[in-house]
């Protein structure tokens, strides 16, 4: 009887335990709060790299800008500081001082690159040469800001996320410097290695929500069914401890003579 009851718990549990994914490392949401956070930084590391991406692409089909490609780069840029501090948020147990300064700096760096989209609109700035000359030194200074926060960003997920991920990511800011200088093509498709090493830790953290809430929602059915067995088995013994003491009392409440 003992061997059928554990393995019946044993299957249950089989069923109810996570299965192993990419996301193994990464510390799971504890609350339906979690999860959605989760969700979200998640989408928004996959969606904003790709439209930012996809701007890079425009702009190279183009041969410089345009306001329509600087909208959508706008909207790119934008994005990375709110998913890169919730990376951050979501794992910051995990990522520690590191990658606290990581995260804040790589989000800082695109405040100010976001911000000269803002004066590429309106002084209709014609291509990147023009608006780096516009900025002058703050364009460096701000792109070595990038390069130290993306790498000791990318150091520290690398305990986290995938390490691909990470490496790819202290790679990429590395390309998006050395690049500043080249045409098009060259930066987009150095731009693209960062995006790429983003979107996959975006991609880490929407498996482990929708890993987590599948489990949440397994443990709370079985929840359910122990607390239904509990009730049954208690209202069984209520009942046979009152039959015990007044049988004929019991026997009366029936309608049973």
């Amino acid at each position: 009887m003992n061997r059928v009851s554990n393995a019946a718990a044993a299957a249950r549990a089989s069923v109810l335990l996570p299965r192993p994914t990419m996301s193994g490392r990464v510390v799971p949401p504890h609350s339906a709060r979690a999860i959605r956070l989760y969700l979200l930084v998640g989408v928004a590391a996959i969606v904003f790299p790709a439209v930012y991406f996809v701007s890079d692409l425009i702009e190279v089909a183009q041969g410089g800008f345009s306001t329509f490609r600087l909208i959508l780069t706008y909207i790119g840029e934008a994005g990375f500081p709110l998913f890169v501090i919730g990376i951050y948020a979501t794992q910051f147990e995990k990522l520690g001082r590191a990658g606290l300064f990581g995260a804040v700096a790589y989000a800082y760096s695109y405040v100010f690159f976001t911000s000269t989209v803002i004066y590429a609109l309106i002084a209709k700035t014609a291509d990147w040469p023009a608006l780096t000359k516009a900025f002058g030194p703050w364009m460096t200074v701000h792109g070595a800001i990038m390069v130290a926060g993306g790498i000791a960003f990318g150091f520290s997920v690398i305990r986290v996320m995938p390490r691909w991920t990470g490496v790819l990511l202290m790679i990429g800011v590395v390309l998006v410097a050395a690049a500043s200088g080249l045409p098009d093509a060259e930066r987009a498709a150095a731009a693209s290695v960062p995006d790429i090493a983003f979107a996959a830790m975006g991609i880490t953290l929407a498996s482990c929500a929708l890993d987590s809430r599948r489990t949440k929602g397994g443990n709370d059915g079985e929840h359910r069914d122990e607390l239904r067995e509990g009730g049954s088995r208690r209202a069984a013994g209520s009942h046979a401890r009152a039959t015990a003491r007044d049988p004929a009392g019991v026997r009366r409440l029936q309608g049973t003579p």
